[in-house]
């Protein structure tokens, strides 16, 4: 287009756009706005703009809830189950560890069933008819009646035959019947209910059970060395032994709260029995001090202990032949001490011994001696030790009198022994003597001993050079002495088994007793048979003179000689005896009492308690019982 103006410019016109929608109102739009509307048509909504509305949303939420919800129910259900199953697992252990126990038990235990004491606490399967030793307890699920008794004696898991354990923090009570199968007296049902509460399946009492019947054939059962039926056979037994003596001092010690003092004894034994299974064991126990001082540990010395043990059980790790030597070792010497006040014990510094046992006793090999020193060689159960004490064991004391030590005053003392002490267990077949050609045997046992110069209570060391008229007349440094004590004894049982003996001496001259008789020393002779006392006069010193005030020294004694004792039920030379036995006690037993005062205050009060132990040989046989 040209320029009006003639400038022959070309000016271009604005080209104007034109919408293809309709246009809109100017006022009607004003009016809308001012209204607060939105013009729809003037902004149209976009693609991108869409979305869930909130209720889609609440329902997606709900939905998503009630999946978790079963899942968590389903979860927690499994759960539930899996513990639930260990529960049950752990009572089911229990219950089959309860029937292997009533299935170890030897028959006749079985038999003899429950233990009425226990059965006084109700049991919810417990019915009972009557009371006392009438009464009849049943088995309310079976309806069989259980067997019952006295005996009082524990037996697991008969006796209680409730128990309650905890595992992984759930109680669970293990219960067990044996009850009369189907009403017989010689087959038996056992029943374990092992029964459970905070099960996690809430209000549940959980519970498993097992049963078992259980039968012997006819044989032995009634015997404890016998527990299983088989062919029946004869029992014998025999013991030999030395027991353990004692010097025991109690009482008070000014600055030593003293509450015992013991001097001990060698100990030494050999056992055997034989029926099922043959046995043998033995010990041998040096002497020894001890030493107990209140609010202290216990000191010991010496008393070393050496053991033995062979058997014919199958199922035994013991074997044919033990021997066990045993020595004191090097013991010390025990003391306490405050000042002037002293207490001391000295073990014996050497001691040897030994303990055998053999199934099979043999010359060559497994050698078993007699107290004579024979071995054995008839390839037949035997048990022999030997002990002897072989140096000086003694005790002591001491007081101070104010700034005056009294010195040591002896208050025990036992020497070296001149021979070892013996043991013998043995069995013999088909007898101990006589020539039969058939028998059930014998079983002999011996023992024998010698006990070294036993001497007991002497007065302070340093009274005699401190005020030697305190002395009394006729003093010779002991209240009692006993010298030259030896004893054996021996008992058989079975076929050809001779009368239980105790002999003393063993040899040579007899043993004696020598006491403090007020004006000097009387003697008496120890020999078999019933105890006798022995006068031992009393020590009474009163110095009113004494440095520091008045000084009193009081010995008193009650003294015996032990005794001795032979059982012979048959009574009847050489026969079959069903038991026998002899023991010779202590030569000397009894109390000495020793108090010492000084201006009124009591320095020492003591009691001696005097026990050199007793020797036992003794032996029991029983024939084979019937079958049964």
């Amino acid at each position: 287009m040209l320029d009006p103006g003639g400038s022959g410019e070309v000016r271009r016109r604005p080209v104007a756009l034109k919408s293809t929608r309709p246009r809109a109102d100017t006022k009607a739009v004003r009016d809308r706005q001012r209204r607060g509307e939105v013009d729809r048509a003037l902004h149209p909504r976009r693609e991108a703009d869409g979305g869930f509305s909130l209720i889609e949303l609440v329902m997606a939420i709900f939905v998503f809830s009630v999946i978790t919800t079963a899942l968590g129910y389903v979860l927690t259900g499994s759960m539930v189950d899996v513990a639930f199953a260990r529960q049950r697992q752990v009572a089911n252990h229990l219950a089959t560890q309860a029937m292997e126990q009533v299935r170890a038990l030897p028959f006749s235990t079985l038999a003899a069933g429950l233990d009425r004491t226990d059965l006084a606490t109700a049991d919810p399967n417990i019915t009972v008819t009557g009371s006392g030793a009438t009464a009849v307890y049943t088995f309310t699920p079976t309806g069989e009646t259980i067997p019952t008794g006295t005996s009082g004696n524990a037996q697991v898991p008969l006796n209680p035959h409730r128990q309650t354990k905890v595992v992984n923090g759930t109680t669970y009570t293990v219960a067990v019947y044996p009850t009369n199968y189907q009403g017989s007296t010689t087959s038996f049902r056992a029943t374990v209910i092992t029964s459970w509460t905070g099960s996690f399946r809430k209000g549940l009492v959980a519970s498993v059970s097992t049963q078992t019947i259980l039968f012997s054939p006819a044989g032995c059962v009634s015997s404890a060395t016998h527990p299983f039926a088989s062919p029946c056979q004869p029992f014998l037994y025999g013991t030999s032994s030395m027991g353990q003596g004692a010097v025991t001092v109690t009482g008070t010690l000014l600055g030593i709260n003293l509450h015992q003092a013991v001097l001990r004894a060698g100990e030494l034994d050999s056992t055997m029995q034989i029926e099922q299974v043959s046995a043998a064991q033995g010990r041998a126990t040096t002497s020894g001090v001890s030493l107990d001082i209140t609010g202290q540990s216990v000191q010991n010395s010496g008393a070393q202990l050496g053991a033995s043990a062979s058997d014919t059980d199958p199922v035994s790790t013991a074997l044919v032949y033990s021997q066990t030597p045993v020595s004191q070792g090097s013991p010390a010497t025990l003391s306490a001490t405050n000042g002037y006040f002293s207490l001391v014990l000295t073990p014996s510094p050497t001691e040897t011994g030994n303990s055998i046992s053999t199934s099979s006793a043999s010359s060559s090999t497994n050698l078993c001696p007699d107290p004579l020193g024979i071995n054995q060689n008839d390839l037949l159960p035997c048990g022999s030790g030997s002990l002897q004490q072989t140096g000086l064991m003694s005790g002591t004391f001491s007081v101070g009198a104010g700034a005056i030590p009294m010195g040591n005053a002896l208050l025990g003392s036992i020497a070296a022994a001149p021979s070892a002490a013996k043991s013998f267990a043995n069995l013999d077949t088909p007898a101990c003597s006589g020539s039969p050609t058939t028998g059930d045997g014998c079983v002999r046992s011996k023992a024998s001993r010698s006990i070294g110069t036993v001497t007991l209570v002497n007065l302070p060391a340093n009274l005699a050079s401190l005020r030697p008229a305190d002395i009394p007349s006729g003093w010779n440094g002991y209240l009692l002495r006993a010298s030259s004590f030896s004893d054996t004894v021996s008992a058989e049982s079975g076929v050809g088994s001779a009368a239980p003996t105790v002999t003393i001496p063993i040899s040579g001259s007899a043993p004696t007793i020598s006491y403090w008789n007020g004006a000097g020393y009387s003697t008496t002779t120890i020999a078999p048979g019933a105890a006798v006392a022995v006068p031992v006069a009393s020590v009474n010193i009163n110095d009113a003179g004494f440095p520091g005030g008045a000084l009193t020294i009081q010995i008193t004694a009650a003294i015996s000689t032990g005794g001795t004792v032979k059982t012979d039920p048959g009574n009847c030379g050489t026969c079959t005896r069903t038991s026998a036995s002899a023991q010779s006690a202590s030569p000397i037993v009894g109390d000495i009492t020793y108090t010492i005062t000084h201006n009124g205050v009591t320095l020492a009060n003591l009691t001696i308690h005097v026990d050199l132990g007793t020797l036992l040989a003794q032996t029991s046989y029983k024939a084979a019982p019937g079958a049964g």
